[in-house]
């Protein structure tokens, strides 16, 4: 699995750049698809923000989901984890953007043997 990082926007206010976080997959085929890096993000923090709280109800729910989605976003092998343990294709297929067509086919089963690269665009 390869990992970039590509700066693609100023913060005007703070004079930071802002990455856009994408995971890209390479299919088997020669597809390559780009899933937006905070839908993995978001399941994964609302998902450990749910189960701490069942924990212990005395913790905000929001500050562990804020915490969450920071580490998630912020590290790549978790992203990939959580993408290739704890979804199915039909997860995020809707949240998929194509970027090198080849002949429609069923990914379905294909995708679990993609590369997966995490990109910020």
């Amino acid at each position: 699995m390869l990992y970039s990082l590509e700066p693609v926007a100023r913060d005007i206010h703070r004079g930071r750049t802002t990455l856009t976080r994408i995971i890209e997959l390479t299919m088997p085929d020669g597809s390559i698809w780009q899933l937006p890096a905070e839908f993995i993000a978001n399941i994964r923090a609302k998902y450990y923000a749910d189960k701490d709280k069942e924990k212990d109800n005395n913790l905000d729910w929001q500050t562990v989901y804020d915490d969450e989605y920071k580490y998630t976003l912020g590290d790549d092998y978790e992203l990939q984890d959580w993408l290739s343990n704890n979804m199915n294709w039909e997860d995020f297929e809707d949240q998929l953007t194509q970027l090198a067509e080849t002949e429609k086919k069923t990914y379905a089963k294909m995708w679990q043997d993609a590369e997966i690269e995490v990109v910020d665009r």
